[in-house]
């Protein structure tokens, strides 16, 4: 028991962070309109309530498209229920991500702990809680990434313990529902492929039970009844808006064509997914002791190889490169924190204290620099994690708690100094 005191009293400080955090989104998510999406996703709600959660993508025809995978049918049905109560949907639509932050962070402790030191756990997920990327867009934005962000962090947790084959099955699970809210998590794919096989075939039958459960639940009823729709606004959705980060900016300040501009973001966006999935797969598989810092890698890697721009889209590395590395992952959550706050400043036409609603444009010459510098700190995460992916073995029983492992820490905060 007297060894679990540290752990308690450091899980408390963490709380104490995410309490914080915590009460400022929800502070914004009652007091303000928000985002553009925050009035997409209400309209979103009225027509999975009045046409249901499969109907809704043959009857949307309006702009932006309704672009989501299944399970967000389902989720706005059920908020617009509560709309109906007399909560404000401005509110309603932004508390499911508020709430999903709460188990990332809670995830990012546990997983830290688990092959960090404690005190790296503690910094770590006091990060992850405070992070102002994700009070921004979780409390003020609004949007389903920290919701599928929450489900493939519970895939891999789950995954990762490895205590059974009913946890790893719920591990599949969840891994079907982040896929179900986004496409994205589909990066980590092959990743958690690796870890289930290294488990053996018991975990692997479990898992893929698992992942087809919500496959037969969500996605067979609407490949059946709205696959048009659902093929041409889902499936084949490759970005909205001009886009202006990354790969893509690079192209157009050199000039490129515009046939090589449309390359990149058409077969060119596979061609990022192949490259984001498989080299953090391959690290997993060489490396198990680094499985988590793969997971953070394939989830960053993604966004700093994305052909398509939003900023909701920075949420995916604000837990994640913490796991990559604490080091690297402050610079990122703080560089891209001030880069938010910068546009949403203009987009709100006012200070972070007086925000209300934010009416979102096309970024300016001068914003278009500085998510080239958010750019460039993302890249330092990649840099990190690729280099820890390199290097020796530490250990051979990924699973295994070791508050104690200070080399593997300074191994991960390394390139941050030197990049």
């Amino acid at each position: 028991m007297a060894s679990e005191r540290p752990v308690r009293r450091r899980f408390l400080i963490v709380l104490a962070f995410l309490l914080l955090a915590t009460v400022i989104k929800f502070a914004y998510a009652w007091w303000t309109i928000g985002s553009n999406d925050t009035f997409h996703y209400w309209d979103f709600s009225d027509f999975a309530h009045v046409f249901g959660p499969i109907g809704i993508y043959g009857e949307w025809t309006y702009q932006p498209p309704y672009n989501h995978p299944p399970l967000v049918g389902w989720i706005l049905a059920g908020l617009n229920l509560i709309g109906q109560a007399g909560v404000k949907m401005t509110f309603v639509v932004r508390a499911p991500a508020i709430l999903a932050d709460i188990v990332t962070t809670v995830l990012v402790f546990d997983l830290l702990r688990s092959f960090r030191s404690l005190r790296t756990a503690t910094i770590g997920a006091a990060l992850a809680a405070m992070s102002p990327i994700m009070i921004i867009i979780s409390g003020y934005h609004g949007n389903t990434d920290p919701i599928f962000l929450m489900f493939a962090f519970l895939a891999f947790f789950l995954v990762y313990k490895n205590r059974s084959a009913f946890m790893v099955a719920l591990g599949g699970l969840c891994f079907g529902l982040s896929i179900s809210v986004k496409l994205v998590p589909i990066v980590i794919g092959p990743l958690l492929t690796v870890m289930v096989l290294r488990a053996g075939r018991r975990r692997v039958a479990a898992f893929a039970a698992g992942a087809t459960v919500v496959f037969l639940l969500l996605w067979l009823p609407v490949f059946v009844k709205e696959w048009t729709a659902f093929n041409t606004n889902v499936l084949g959705y490759a970005g909205y808006g001009p886009p202006r980060w990354g790969v893509i900016e690079f192209l157009v300040q050199i000039g490129a064509s515009d046939h090589t501009i449309s390359v990149a973001q058409g077969p060119g966006r596979f061609v990022a997914l192949g490259l984001a999935a498989l080299v953090p797969a391959g690290i997993g598989w060489r490396r198990p002791d680094l499985t988590p810092v793969a997971f953070g890698l394939s989830l960053s890697m993604f966004l700093l190889l994305s052909t398509a721009t939003a900023t909701q889209y920075l949420t995916w590395a604000a837990a994640a490169s913490v796991l990559v590395g604490v080091g690297v992952g402050t610079i990122y959550n703080l560089a891209t924190g001030a880069f938010l706050v910068s546009i949403y400043d203009d987009w709100s036409d006012a200070y972070p204290w007086a925000w209300h609603q934010a009416k979102a444009h096309p970024f300016g010459p001068g914003q278009t620099f500085a998510a080239g510098l958010v750019w460039a700190t993302l890249l330092t995460v990649v840099i990190a994690g690729l280099w820890q992916g390199m290097g020796r073995r530490v250990s051979s029983d990924p699973a295994a708690p070791d508050d104690h492992r200070i080399s593997t820490d300074e191994l991960a905060d390394a390139p941050a100094a030197t990049g």
